[in-house]
């Protein structure tokens, strides 16, 4: 569970790394919120596992 956590995570950061340089403000919102709903899944993960 320990690296699904970390992906979700890693992704979003990504996520939010794209949202930055995207000139395509319908893209950026999608890239934010997809970060955002990855963030929110990798701490749900967490608190479950302890």
């Amino acid at each position: 569970m320990v690296d699904t956590i970390k992906y979700l995570r890693e992704v979003a950061q990504i996520c939010t790394r794209l949202a930055r340089a995207c000139p395509h403000l319908p893209t950026t919102h999608g890239l934010e919120e997809l970060a955002v709903d990855l963030m929110a899944k990798a701490l749900e993960l967490e608190r479950q596992e302890r």
